[in-house]
C-alpha cells in the first residue's frame, strides 16, 4: 500500500502541543439498563457472562495478598503469591498487579502506601493497617472494574460479543493472565473479555506441525492457515510451526514444543520456541502485540516475538473473524524476507464450534490486511481486535542451554576493603567493555558472530561485575563466553592497566573464575521447571512466573518512580566506541535486556516495532539523570526536533504508566522525574510517541480510525486512549548532576538511587555505584562517542 514506503512527518506544531490540554478518551461504559441478557441467550453457553462484583474482587483478588503468609515461597522465607492462584479466580477479574485495578496503576489516594513502599514495605504484600484498602477505595470512581467480564469458549462467542457492544457503544478489554504494567486489560464498566481459560489451546493440543506434511494448496483455493504459515515460514528456510490460541500460556507453549514434541521418542526432528520468561505471560497477547522481547529463548539468534508470527487470526472490532499471512516477500541477504503483500481471509460461519466447518471467503467489507498486519505486530494488544490463534515459526534446536552465571565468591572475602572507588570503577569499565565486544562486537576478541548471539539476557544480567546475573547461552556459546572472558582477564596488558589503576593482584588473581556455567539443560522450559519444582503456588508440571504477583507493578524501581527509566543503548554507538561506552556505562549499572544480534536484521518491513527498539544493543534502566541525558544525546543528537520523525524512546513490554519521551524541544533532553506530572506532559513527548515514533504513532492512529472508527477497543496506554494529568505516586526526583568521585560510601546518598537492585542484589559490593559519578569525565565522553 502507499501507506508502507511514504514517509510521515509530524508537524512540529503537533508534537510541541501540550498534551495536557488533550481530551480523555476512555473506554466506553456501558449503561445501566444494558439487556446484558440478549448477550447471554446467544452465546455457546450462557454461564460465560458473569457480572462484575467489587466484593469477588476484594475476597479473589486483594486478600490473597493479605493472607500470604498462608504460601510460602520456595524455602518457606520469601512470600509471594503466583500468578497462577490469581489468574483463574472464577470471576475473571484479578490482575497480576493490584493496584493495576485502578486508574493509572495507583494505589488508591485514601492508602498511605506509596509514601511508605520505598522505606521498605514489601511490594508483594499489604499489610493490614498499613497499605491496606479502606471502605472508601472499593466505590472509588478510580476503580476500573468492568461491568461484565465473558470468558469466551469459541471465536463465535467473541463475534457476538462484539456485534452487541458495538450495537450498544460499550468499550471491550482483553485480558489473558493480566501482565499488563498499564492496567490496560481492565476498563470501567467495559465488556472484559478474558481468553484463558476456555478458550482453545492448540498448542499444548498437538498443533505443532513439520512443514513437509502439509500439501500445497490446490489452485485457486483458499489455502489452509497451516500452508499460509508454511509459505512464509519456508521463505525463511524454517522447517516447522505452531499454532497458539488466543488465550494460551507460554507455559503450555514451551511445553508443547520442548517437553512433549522433543521429549516424544518418536519425533526425529526437535524443535525451538522463542517467547517471554514467564510461564503465566500470555503468548498470543499482549506480549506479542508490544514486540515481544524474548531475552531467555534466543531473540539475538532468531529475532523477537513479532519477528517470528508467520499468520495471524483475530476478530476485528467490525465483528470480521479474519485470518491472515504474508503471500508476497523479498528476499534479503542475512534476515528474514521484507513482506511485500499480505493476504487475508473471512469466517462467513462462526455460528459453529466445530471448527472444520468454518467457511474461508474474501472479506465484504474489505480489510487492508497490509496495515492489519503492521498494526497487530508491535502496536500493542487491546486495540485492533482480538487475537484468536497465531502461528510461530519454531527453529531447529539449537543445542543445550548453558546457563552463564556470575560467581561472587571468587572474589577475595576482604576485597569491599581492599579495593578503593577509582580501581572498583577501573575494572567496572573492563568488564563492561568485555561484554559490549562479546556481545556486539565478537570479532575484536576471536569470536564468532554466531557464538555471540547464542548469548542472552533478559535483564538477568548486569553490566556491574559486583552483583549476580545470568546470561541464556544456547549451543556452546556459553563455553565460548566463559574461555573468552578468562582470556580477557588474563592478557597481560589488560594485567599491568589493572595493576596501575590499584586492583589487588589477589582480586586479580580471582578475576578468571568470576564466570561459569552452573547449570545446563536441554531446553528454557526445563531450566525454568527446576526452579518450579516443589512451590506450592505452581501447579505440578507447570513452568514458574517471574516476576510473581504482586500489590503494584514491579519493574525499574516502582513504585518509588514514576516511570521505568528504561532506556536503549543504541547499537551503532556501541560499536564504534565499546572503551568510550564502558566508562559512561560504568556510571549507571543496572541489569540488562540484551538485543542486537539478529533483531536488526529481523525485521519484515511491516511491523510497528519503533526504528529505537529495532537498533537497540540493550535495554537498561539509568535513573541518574545526566547519565540518562548523555545516552539521549547519542541516540539524537543528529535530529532536528522540528522537522524530523522522532524514532521512539520506551519499551511497550516494560513501560511503567507514568512513561513519557523528551522534552518536546530538545529529544537529548530526557524528561525530568521530579517534575509535576501536568507539567511533564506539557514539556515531554507523550508515552505514545515514547513506544512508537512519531511517524508509527501517526500511522496506527490511522489505521486505528478506519478499524475501529466508535472506538470500541481503547485500553489503558494503547493507541487512541488519553487520560492526561493524573499525579504519579510519590516520588523523589533524579539525580541531575553527577557528584564528584571520593565521596564516603557510608554518607547517606544526597539523592534517590541511581538503580533498582538486580534480582540477586550486590551481595558483595566494592563501592556504592549510587554515589560513584566522575562529572568531570561526562562531558568529553559525550563529546567523543557522538563523533
Amino acid at each position: 500500500t502507499m501507506m508502507a514506503t511514504m514517509k510521515l512527518v509530524i508537524p512540529a506544531t503537533l508534537l510541541l502541543a501540550p498534551c495536557w490540554s488533550a481530551p480523555s478518551v476512555l473506554p466506553k461504559q456501558a449503561a445501566p439498563d444494558t439487556p446484558w441478557e440478549d448477550l447471554k441467550s446467544i452465546l455457546s453457553d450462557p454461564t460465560i457472562l458473569t457480572p462484575s462484583n467489587v466484593t469477588q474482587w476484594n475476597e479473589q483478588c486483594v486478600q490473597i495478598f493479605q493472607d500470604i503468609t498462608q504460601f510460602p515461597g520456595v524455602d518457606g522465607t520469601f512470600p509471594i503469591v503466583s500468578n497462577y492462584l490469581i489468574m483463574n479466580q472464577p470471576s475473571g477479574l484479578c490482575l497480576d498487579h493490584v493496584s493495576c485495578a485502578y486508574e493509572h496503576c495507583n494505589w488508591p489516594p485514601t492508602s498511605e502506601s506509596f509514601p511508605t513502599y520505598p522505606q521498605g514495605i514489601s511490594p508483594f504484600v499489604i499489610f493490614e493497617g498499613e497499605n491496606s484498602l479502606s471502605d472508601a477505595d472499593f466505590v472509588s470512581e478510580k476503580l476500573l472494574l468492568p461491568a461484565m467480564v465473558l470468558q469466551p469458549k469459541t471465536a463465535g462467542d467473541i463475534v457476538k460479543a462484539v456485534d452487541f457492544c458495538k450495537l450498544h457503544k460499550i468499550g471491550i478489554t482483553v485480558k489473558v493472565a493480566g501482565h499488563s504494567y498499564f492496567g490496560a486489560s481492565t476498563g470501567k464498566n467495559t465488556l472484559l473479555v478474558k481468553m484463558n481459560p476456555n478458550y482453545p489451546k492448540y498448542g499444548i493440543g498437538g498443533s505443532l506441525t513439520e512443514c513437509e506434511t502439509v500439501e500445497s494448496p490446490v489452485e485457486g483455493s483458499i489455502p489452509s492457515a497451516n500452508q499460509m504459515a508454511c509459505a512464509v515460514a519456508s521463505s525463511r528456510d524454517k522447517n516447522a510451526v505452531i499454532r497458539i490460541g488466543g488465550g494460551e500460556l507460554f507455559d503450555e507453549a514451551y511445553r508443547a514444543v520442548s517437553i512433549e514434541w522433543n521429549g516424544n521418542g518418536n519425533n526425529t526432528n526437535k524443535y525451538h520456541l522463542v517467547g517471554g520468561g514467564a510461564g503465566t505471560v500470555s503468548a498470543a497477547g499482549g506480549w506479542m502485540a508490544s514486540g515481544g522481547l524474548s531475552g531467555t529463548t534466543g531473540m539475538r539468534l532468531y529475532g523477537i516475538g513479532i519477528d517470528n508470527v508467520v499468520a495471524l487470526e483475530m476478530v476485528l472490532p467490525t465483528g470480521q473473524h479474519i485470518r491472515m499471512a504474508p503471500t508476497e516477500w523479498e528476499k534479503v541477504e542475512g534476515g528474514y524476507p521484507k513482506t511485500a503483500t499480505v493476504t487475508g481471509y473471512c469466517n462467513s460461519n462462526t455460528d459453529t464450534e466445530d471448527e472444520s466447518m468454518w467457511e474461508w471467503t474474501d472479506c465484504d467489507p474489505a480489510v487492508d490486511f497490509s496495515e492489519l498486519w503492521f498494526a497487530s505486530r508491535g502496536g500493542g494488544g487491546g486495540t485492533y481486535g482480538i487475537v484468536t490463534s497465531l502461528h510461530y515459526q519454531i527453529h531447529d534446536y539449537p543445542g543445550l542451554l548453558q546457563a552463564v552465571a556470575v560467581n561472587l565468591t571468587a572474589y577475595p572475602e576482604d576485597a569491599s576493603e581492599t579495593v578503593s572507588e577509582e580501581a572498583a570503577y577501573f575494572f567496572a569499565t573492563k568488564h563492561i567493555e568485555f561484554l559490549l565486544r562479546f556481545l556486539w562486537s565478537p570479532e575484536t576478541l576471536g569470536v564468532s558472530e554466531e557464538a555471540s548471539r547464542g548469548c542472552n539476557s533478559a535483564q538477568s544480567a548486569s553490566l556491574s561485575p559486583y552483583a549476580d546475573g545470568l546470561y541464556f547461552c544456547y549451543g556452546n556459546s556459553g563455553s565460548v563466553f566463559v574461555e573468552t572472558w578468562r582470556a580477557f582477564v588474563n592478557d597481560t596488558s589488560l594485567v599491568t592497566e589493572l595493576e596501575a589503576n590499584g586492583v589487588p593482584q589477589d582480586v586479580i588473581a580471582s578475576l578468571p573464575d568470576l564466570y561459569h556455567i552452573p547449570v545446563e539443560t536441554d531446553s528454557y522450559a526445563s531450566l525454568v521447571l527446576m526452579f518450579s519444582a516443589g512451590n506450592e503456588q505452581i501447579p505440578e508440571g507447570r513452568l514458574a512466573d517471574s516476576p510473581p504477583g504482586s500489590v503494584v507493578p514491579v519493574l525499574g524501581g516502582y513504585p518509588s518512580l514514576a516511570d521505568s527509566t528504561h532506556t536503549h543503548i543504541p547499537l551503532d554507538a556501541v560499536k564504534a566506541d565499546p572503551v568510550g561506552m564502558s566508562q559512561l556505562l560504568a556510571l549507571n549499572m543496572g541489569t540488562i535486556y540484551a538485543m542486537g544480534g539478529m533483531v536488526p536484521f529481523a525485521d519484515d518491513g511491516l511491523n510497528s516495532l519503533s526504528p529505537t527498539r529495532r537498533k537497540a544493543a540493550f535495554l537498561m534502566a539509568i535513573t541518574n539523570q545526566a547519565v540518562r541525558d548523555a545516552i539521549f544525546a547519542i541516540a539524537y543528537s543528529g535530529l532536528d526536533a522540528t522537522t524530523d520523525d522522532f524514532p521512539g524512546s520506551s519499551c511497550h513490554n516494560h513501560a511503567l504508566t507514568f512513561e513519557m519521551g523528551p522534552l518536546k524541544e530538545d529529544w537529548t533532553k530526557s524528561c525530568p522525574r521530579g517534575m509535576p506530572q501536568a507539567e511533564r506532559e506539557e514539556k515531554c513527548l507523550s508515552q505514545n510517541v515514547a513506544a512508537w515514533g512519531s511517524a508509527n504513532l501517526a500511522r496506527l492512529e490511522a489505521f486505528k480510525a478506519t478499524i475501529d472508527p466508535e472506538d470500541i477497543f481503547i485500553c489503558a496506554s494503547g493507541v487512541g486512549y488519553s487520560n492526561p494529568t493524573a499525579e504519579p505516586p510519590t516520588t523523589a526526583p533524579s539525580p541531575t548532576t553527577l557528584p564528584t568521585l571520593g565521596r564516603n560510601p557510608t554518607e547517606a546518598p544526597e539523592t534517590s538511587p541511581s538503580q533498582a537492585p538486580t534480582s540477586g542484589g550486590d551481595r558483595r559490593t566494592f563501592v556504592s555505584y549510587t554515589w560513584l559519578w566522575l562529572s568531570s569525565l561526562l562531558d568529553q565522553f559525550v563529546a567523543l562517542l557522538i563523533l
